[in-house]
C-alpha cells in the first residue's frame, strides 16, 4: 500500500528535472490524492445517509477532477495538471456554493455560509503557491487568477444566480458588504506575504541547494584523496625499510645542502625583487621624465605663442597712445588737444579689450579652481539661446536640437563659453542666400561624450586656414566684426576639460565643429592643490570642501593652503568645509589668532553652514582655541561638529545625521 502511494506521489517528477520541480509535482500529486480520498469517504457518507441522489453524483462527478490532475502528470503534462487543479478547486467549491443556496428555501441558509465558502476559495489558493515556484511568477500569477477572480465577484456571481445575500434574506445588514470587502483585502494582504514569504523559502532552498552540492562535491574529492592517500601509504611501507637505511648517511649532507639552497634562494628572491622594483622604478621615472617633456614643451610652444601675440598686438595700441599723449603735451591750442581726447580713448579702450582678451587666456590657463560639475546640457543651450534671441530672429536662424546626452560632467562656465562662441559664430556668418540653421547634437560612447554643433553658413575655406584655424587674433572673414579670440578661446577651454575639437567645413556649405570629452564617471574628490603639507579637494555632489593635513607646516604654507582654500569656497559656494587635523600638530598661537580673526569670518561670510573636524579620538589639546571657534560659528549660525573619522563624516554629509558629542 505504501509502495503504491509512493508511486501515485512520484508521478510526473523526472530524473533531469531539479528537485525543486520535482518537488512541486509532488505536492500536486499529494494534493489530488487528499483531494480524493477525501471525496470518496464524502460520496460513503451521501450514500449511507441520502442514497445515491444528486449530491452523491455531484461527489461522483467532482473526483473527475484529481483523477484528471493525476493522469495528466502520468503523461508528463505537468504544468497543465498544476492548472488543471489550480483552476478546479475554486470553481467547484463556487460551484457547490451556488447548487446548496439554490436547492435550500429562502432564509434557510446561514449568514455565515457565505463565508464558510469565501473562506474555502481562499484556502485552495494555497494550492498554486505550493506547487508554483515564484521564479515563474507569471503561471503562479496565472494559477492564483481563479480564486482571486472568484472572491471579489463572489457577490456578483451569486446575484446572477439569483442566491445573493440580498436574495435569501429580507432584512440585509450593511455590515456584510463590509465585511466582504475586509475579507478580499485580507486574502490580498495574505497572499502578498506568503509570497514574500515563499521567495525567501526558495532563496533558502537554492542556497541549501548550493551548499549541498559543494559538500557532494568536496566529500567526492575527499574520498579521492583519501583513496589516493591509503595508494600512497601503501606504496610508503615497501620503501621505507630502504628510505630508513639511507636517510641516517644523508641526513646530515641533506640539511647543509637545504640550508644552502634556501639561502641561494632567498638571495634570489631579493635579487628578482630588487630587480623587478629597479626596473619597475626606472619605467616610471621614465614614463614621467617623458611627460614633463611633452608638457614642457608645449608650454614653451604656447608660452612663446603668446609672448609674440602679446608684443604684436600691443604695440599697436600702445606707440599710437604714446603718439597721441606726446602730441597732446607738445599743443597748446585747446580745441586741437579736445579732438585728441576721442583718439586717445579709443587708444585706451583697444588695449583695455586686448588686456581683458589676454587675461582669459591666462585665467583658463590656470586650472587651480577648474572644478567639474553635474550640467544639463539642454539647460546650457536654453539659456545661450536666450541671450542670442535677437540675432537668430533679426537674421531667421532655427535652433534645432537632438540630445540624446543631456547630463555631463563639466566645468559650467567653460561650456557656456563654448556653446555661446560656437552659435554666435554660426549666426554672424549665416548665409544670407538660405534659411538659417543651427544643429546641435549629442551622443556618448563607453569612453567619450560628444557635442557636435552644425551650421549652413557660408563655411570656411579649411586648405587656405586650417593651420591657424585656432589662434589667436586670426580672422578668416572681414565683412563681419570680430576680434579672432573666439576659436582660441574654445579651444584652450576644450582642451583645460580634457576634450578635443575638430572640425568640417566646405565654403557656401556650412560648418560643423565636433567637441569630444572624456567620459568622468564621478565628481567625487576633485583634487585641486597637493603639496606636501596639504591636500585641498572638492566633491561636487555633496557640495563640500575638503583640507587635509599632512603635516605640521611652517607658517607660510599654513597661511597659504588656507587661503588657496578660502578663495576655493567663494568660488564655488560651498556650504561644507572638512578639515583633518589628524596630522597637522601644534599650530603656532600667531597663526591660530589669524586664522579664527581673519580667515574664518569671511569663510563664515561667503555661505559656508557647516564646519566638521576630523581629529584624534584621545587629542585634547587646544580646546579652549576650538572652543572660540565654536562659538564664532554659533554667532553666525553655523554648525560646528567634531569627528573621529573621515568616512563616518562623510556619511553624516550624505545621510544629515547628527554629530558625535564634543
Amino acid at each position: 500500500m505504501i509502495s503504491f502511494i509512493k508511486n501515485i506521489n512520484n508521478l510526473g517528477t523526472r530524473s533531469f528535472k531539479s528537485e525543486q520541480s520535482n518537488q512541486r509535482i509532488r505536492f500536486a500529486n499529494t494534493i489530488a490524492l487528499l483531494h480524493l480520498v477525501f471525496l470518496s469517504a464524502m460520496l460513503v457518507l451521501l450514500i449511507y445517509q441520502y442514497e445515491f441522489k444528486a449530491a452523491a453524483k455531484l461527489v461522483l462527478i467532482s473526483s473527475l477532477i484529481p483523477i484528471t490532475t493525476l493522469t495528466l502528470n502520468w503523461f508528463g503534462k505537468t504544468l497543465i495538471s498544476r492548472y488543471c487543479i489550480s483552476y478546479s478547486l475554486p470553481f467547484f467549491i463556487m460551484f457547490i456554493s451556488i447548487f446548496t443556496k439554490w436547492n435550500n428555501p429562502v432564509g434557510s441558509t446561514g449568514f455565515h455560509e457565505f463565508f464558510d465558502t469565501r473562506m474555502l476559495i481562499f484556502v485552495s489558493a494555497l494550492v498554486p503557491l505550493l506547487i508554483f515556484s515564484r521564479k515563474n511568477i507569471l503561471f503562479l500569477l496565472l494559477a492564483l487568477l481563479p480564486s482571486a477572480a472568484l472572491l471579489f465577484a463572489y457577490d456578483i456571481i451569486h446575484d446572477f444566480f439569483n442566491v445573493g445575500y440580498t436574495n435569501l434574506f429580507e432584512d440585509p445588514k450593511g455590515g456584510y458588504y463590509l465585511a466582504g470587502i475586509m475579507f478580499n483585502i485580507s486574502y490580498l494582504f495574505a497572499i502578498a506575504g506568503i509570497l514574500s514569504l515563499k521567495k525567501s523559502n526558495e532563496e533558502l532552498v537554492d542556497s541549501n541547494s548550493i551548499l549541498i552540492n559543494d559538500l557532494n562535491n568536496k566529500n567526492a574529492i575527499q574520498e579521492k584523496l583519501l583513496l589516493r592517500k591509503q595508494e600512497l601509504l601503501a606504496q610508503n611501507s615497501k620503501v621505507r625499510d630502504d628510505l630508513l637505511k639511507k636517510q641516517k648517511e644523508l641526513l646530515k649532507s641533506k640539511s647543509e645542502l637545504e640550508l644552502a639552497s634556501e639561502l641561494i634562494n632567498f638571495q634570489k628572491s631579493e635579487l628578482q625583487f630588487k630587480n623587478a622594483e629597479l626596473t619597475n622604478l626606472v619605467d616610471e621615472k621614465t614614463r614621467e621624465l617623458k611627460n614633463a617633456n611633452e608638457e614642457l614643451l608645449v608650454q614653451n610652444n604656447d608660452l612663446l605663442q603668446f609672448s609674440n601675440t602679446v608684443s604684436h598686438n600691443l604695440r599697436a595700441p600702445v606707440v599710437s597712445m604714446l603718439g597721441l599723449v606726446h602730441l597732446f603735451a607738445l599743443e597748446d591750442d585747446a580745441k586741437r588737444r579736445e579732438e585728441m581726447i576721442p583718439h586717445i580713448k579709443s587708444s585706451s579702450l583697444a588695449l583695455d579689450t586686448i588686456i581683458n582678451d589676454l587675461n582669459k587666456v591666462v585665467d583658463i590657463r590656470n586650472q587651480l579652481f577648474n572644478l567639474k560639475k553635474k550640467v544639463s546640457l539642454s539647460e546650457e543651450i536654453e539659456k545661450t539661446e536666450l541671450l542670442l534671441k535677437d540675432s537668430l530672429q533679426s537674421k531667421g536662424i532655427k535652433l534645432k536640437t537632438s540630445l540624446i546626452l543631456d547630463d555631463l560632467f563639466s566645468v559650467r562656465a567653460y561650456l557656456q563659453s563654448i556653446l555661446y562662441n560656437l552659435i554666435n559664430n554660426a549666426i554672424k556668418y549665416s548665409n544670407p542666400k538660405v534659411n538659417g540653421e543651427i544643429k546641435i547634437k549629442s551622443s556618448e560612447t563607453k569612453n567619450y561624450s560628444m557635442i557636435s554643433i552644425s551650421d549652413n553658413g557660408i563655411g570656411i575655406d579649411l586648405s587656405k586656414f586650417e593651420q591657424d584655424l585656432f589662434k589667436m587674433y586670426k580672422r578668416f572673414h572681414v565683412h563681419v566684426d570680430g576680434k579672432g579670440m573666439g576659436l582660441y578661446i574654445v579651444k584652450q577651454q576644450v582642451e583645460a576639460m580634457d576634450g578635443t575639437i575638430e572640425v568640417v567645413s566646405e565654403v557656401s556649405k556650412g560648418t560643423t565643429f565636433k567637441i569630444k570629452f572624456l567620459k568622468q564617471v564621478s565628481i567625487e574628490r576633485q583634487e585641486y592643490f597637493a603639496s606636501n603639507d596639504a591636500v585641498l579637494s572638492y566633491d561636487a555632489e555633496l557640495k563640500a570642501s575638503f583640507l587635509k593635513w599632512l603635516r605640521t607646516p611652517v607658517s607660510e604654507n599654513y597661511r597659504e593652503v588656507l587661503q588657496i582654500n578660502k578663495e576655493m569656497l567663494a568660488n564655488y559656494n560651498s556650504n561644507i568645509w572638512v578639515i583633518d587635523i589628524k596630522k597637522i600638530g601644534l599650530i603656532p598661537d600667531s597663526d591660530r589668532t589669524w586664522f579664527s580673526g581673519k580667515v574664518l569670518s569671511d569663510i563664515l561670510k561667503r555661505g559656508c553652514k557647516h564646519i566638521i573636524i576630523i581629529k584624534n579620538e584621545e587629542d585634547g589639546k587646544g580646546f579652549e582655541y576650538w572652543q572660540k571657534m565654536i562659538d564664532t560659528a554659533k554667532n553666525m549660525n553655523v554648525e560646528f561638529m567634531f569627528f573621529y573619522d573621515n568616512e563616518v563624516a562623510v556619511e553624516f554629509i550624505k545621510n544629515e545625521a547628527y554629530a558625535l558629542p564634543i
